[in-house]
């Protein structure tokens, strides 16, 4: 039986709380998610058709966490627009049958918190 929490407001709390238990978290007014996006230095290029406000990705989140993928990592991206990004990243893991997924939380990475507030806008392009 699946003990562990298939919604993703539930997952989205905790990486809240984490977010701002950083010092100099910024402020922010929303939350986008996506899948597959990794923080990084360098440009990336995103369509806005792959930006989602959470509730509209609860049922795509509820669909991966419960087709037996053995885990998957839920990240803080940084700031987009001014609002939190968080990335459903790619999972490689494999599927099976039964499994419980573990939702792994993390970021924002080192190099996204040194950002003045841990600002995307001019390397994650939306398109």
């Amino acid at each position: 039986m699946n003990d562990k929490p298939v919604e993703l407001d539930w997952y989205i709390s905790q990486l809240l709380s984490m977010a701002k238990s950083i010092d100099g978290a910024p402020d922010w007014d929303g939350i986008l998610v996506t899948e597959g996006l990794i923080a990084s230095d360098e440009n990336q290029k995103i369509n806005r058709n792959d930006l989602y406000d959470h509730d509209s990705f609860n049922l795509r989140f509820k669909e991966i966490v419960t087709s037996g993928y053995t885990w998957v990592n839920l990240s803080i991206v940084g700031v987009l627009e001014g609002k939190l990004l968080i990335s459903l990243e790619d999972t490689s893991s494999s599927i099976v049958e039964g499994c419980s997924t573990s939702v792994n939380l993390s970021g924002p990475l080192n190099l996204i918190c040194s950002r003045p507030g841990w600002n995307l806008d001019n390397i994650v392009i939306v398109e």
